[in-house]
């Protein structure tokens, strides 16, 4: 955590605006896009603090070390809704639940519309 801590406060030592790439979010090389040696002065991608700890990953053995070494928890049923959402229009009251259920928080995505079923609390 403090290796990412330390990756953090420098990225974030001088003021930066959000860029776009070609495409859309994400650029060629995320991790080249917050690499000292790489990052555009001023700039940020959209995802700049995952790509920090890809970052970490790369350039720091320990701090790979203890991330190779550490549990791995799936973030899929965080997303169970917004798939639901985004692969079925008009879900079934049993279904929406079930996304629901499958884990204590949803992640959303704000461009989505949440059709709620009928009879859904």
């Amino acid at each position: 955590m403090q290796a990412w801590w330390q990756e953090i406060v420098r990225f974030w030592s001088s003021p930066r605006t959000l860029t776009q790439y070609p495409g859309g979010t994400i650029p060629p090389d995320p991790v080249q896009t917050v690499s000292p040696q790489g990052n555009t002065p001023g700039l940020y991608p959209y995802f700049w603090f995952h790509y920090l700890f890809a970052y970490c990953l790369e350039s720091n053995p320990g701090f790979k070390k203890i991330w190779d070494e550490s549990e791995h928890i799936s973030a899929e049923p965080e997303h169970a809704l917004q798939n639901l959402m985004r692969s079925t229009p008009n879900p079934t009251k049993d279904q929406f639940l079930q996304a629901i259920d499958s884990a204590p928080v949803q992640k959303l995505d704000w461009r989505l519309n949440f059709n709620l079923p009928a009879g859904t609390p």
